[in-house]
């Protein structure tokens, strides 16, 4: 068999390279024996040591011990890790029922611990953010703050843990109330027991220089003023020290057990087993240095996949509900007429720039839509229009151009079909075909009202829908508008948070779409 893998070998060399000369040839025989006795010791190797440890009384080696993930409910997995980074894992593991193998990733967020065949202790990254989220607050339509949330993995002294870190911006309002920042930390252990707190309240100074642009004038009248708590808890202790504009303190109070954090209790909360039912419960609120009540639970529970969950928490007068599926939000009461809206950084950061004053084009700009000879006016505020670089390759319906307002969080999309009269002709054709392929993305799609006219171009017309997209109630008018063979779409849209703020600029949209 060797011997006939050799020539194999050498056939298939000779079509590679030049053909052997008569004294490589003599070489190649001479050296057979040699490769032959070299691969026998090599296949009796591993037997010869396995009888040598029979003869001396010992075991035959154990196979090598797998890798096991254990995830935070408790499931585990078991084979090799191949790969791994500070955001997942990736193991190789044996598939069920082919005997063959295949490869896992597992988001580290999700891992309670690894413990490695070899055992080689974990070594996980000291930090590691596992989740991150941002809010627009609006109160009567209207943006008044902003809110940032971070949940990250860390070690202490080789111990796991994490670090909630809740941050909010509340914008001036009038002369009475300044422009304040919340800032709220909590160390804790796996089960989110605290073991450091941190709260810091700003009211911005008026700055100079090039620290200015982030921070904000306090209404006149008002000074820059700051309180701040941190402490640790030490052998059910809370020891803490506080610090009130020029005043400083200590202080320190026996804790009754265990007791969470308000960060920590909410985050313990949504992942525990959903039941419905909602607790009287004592919490370590770092903002008040104290143990505070609160009545925390969930009101409702929709098991299986895509249920709708009701948290809801009341401390003293302020009750918060928020509306979750998994661990996404949906929808936010932060308290009686707060509402928190997902967002990105982005529309974060120009709720806050707009409401340090900062200015915004007033000018009225349009933006022309050349394949269909229209044009849409962009209001004023933070609006701004892209549109994608057109192509003679194009064809079909396409998206020629998009409206949107980080402030608002909305979103304008302008499609083109220039076969559009043609393939679908009348309102009933063309409302019929735009639901279909919006259900497509959205499934809850409801229409809102029956559909109207548009009088601004022959044979346009409106029409209000609602429905959930990326988690988010949202509202959408949309006007469509045949034009020559071709038919223009608008779809404007709004999360249902911030419907009254931006609907009269959606309107002021729409309303401008005209002739060039």
């Amino acid at each position: 068999m060797l011997e006939g893998l050799t020539r194999t070998g050498l056939r298939h060399g000779d079509r590679a390279r030049a053909p052997r000369t008569p004294a490589c040839a003599r070489v190649g025989r001479a050296c057979r024996p040699a490769l032959r006795l070299l691969l026998a010791g090599l296949l009796l190797a591993g037997a010869g040591v396995e009888r040598l440890r029979a003869e001396e009384g010992l075991a035959p080696a154990a196979p090598p011990r797998p890798d096991r993930v254990v995830l935070d409910n408790e499931q585990r997995f078991e084979g090799v890790i191949v790969d791994e980074d500070p955001s997942q894992v990736t193991l190789e593991v044996s598939t069920a029922g082919t005997g063959g193998l295949g490869r896992i990733r597992i988001p580290r967020a999700r891992i309670r611990r690894i413990e490695r065949g070899d055992g080689t202790p974990e070594a996980p990254p000291a930090l590691v953010t596992v989740r991150e989220a941002w809010f627009v607050l609006y109160s009567g339509g209207q943006p008044v703050g902003t809110r940032h949330e971070v949940l990250r993995s860390l070690r202490v002294d080789g111990q796991s843990g994490f670090r909630l870190e809740e941050t909010v911006v509340q914008l001036a309002q009038g002369q009475r109330i300044p422009r304040a920042r919340y800032e709220r930390v909590e160390d804790t252990d796996a089960r989110f027991l605290p073991r450091r707190l941190q709260w810091r309240e700003l009211r911005e100074p008026e700055a100079e220089g090039p620290e200015a642009d982030s921070l904000a004038p306090v209404p006149r009248g008002m000074q820059a003023w700051e309180r701040a708590v941190t402490g640790r808890v030490e052998q059910g202790t809370w020891r803490s020290s506080w610090r009130r504009g020029t005043e400083e303190g200590a202080g320190q109070q026996p804790l009754p057990g265990e007791v969470w954090g308000v960060l920590g209790l909410r985050e313990r909360l949504l992942r525990e087993p959903r039941v419905p039912g909602v607790q009287r419960l004592r919490v370590l609120d770092v903002a008040q240095d104290a143990l505070v009540d609160v009545e925390a639970g969930f009101a409702s529970v929709q098991p299986g996949e895509g249920g709708v969950d009701e948290l809801h928490w009341r401390q003293e007068r302020a009750q918060r509900v928020t509306r979750y599926r998994g661990l996404s939000v949906l929808e936010d009461r932060v308290d009686e007429g707060v509402v928190a809206v997902g967002a990105t950084l982005a529309q974060a950061r120009a709720v806050e720039a707009l409401g340090r004053g900062a200015s915004v084009p007033a000018a009225v700009r349009e933006v022309p839509l050349v394949e269909a000879g229209l044009r849409l006016v962009l209001p004023p505020g933070d609006w701004v229009a892209t549109r994608p670089v057109a192509s003679g390759l194009d064809s079909g319906r396409r998206v020629v151009a998009r409206l949107s307002s980080a402030l608002l969080v909305a979103d304008v999309r302008v499609e083109w079909d220039p076969e559009g009269a043609r393939a679908h002709a009348g309102p009933d054709a063309q409302q019929a075909a735009l639901l279909e392929r919006l259900r497509e993305v959205c499934p809850d799609l409801r229409l809102l009202g029956p559909r109207r006219e548009a009088r601004q171009l022959p044979g346009a017309w409106r029409l209000s829908l609602g429905g959930t997209l990326r988690e988010t109630p949202v509202r959408t008018e949309v006007l469509v508008a045949p034009w020559g063979e071709g038919v223009v779409y608008c779809l404007a849209a709004l999360p249902e948070a911030s419907w009254e703020a931006g609907r009269q600029a959606l309107e002021d949209v729409l309303a401008s779409l005209r002739p060039l």
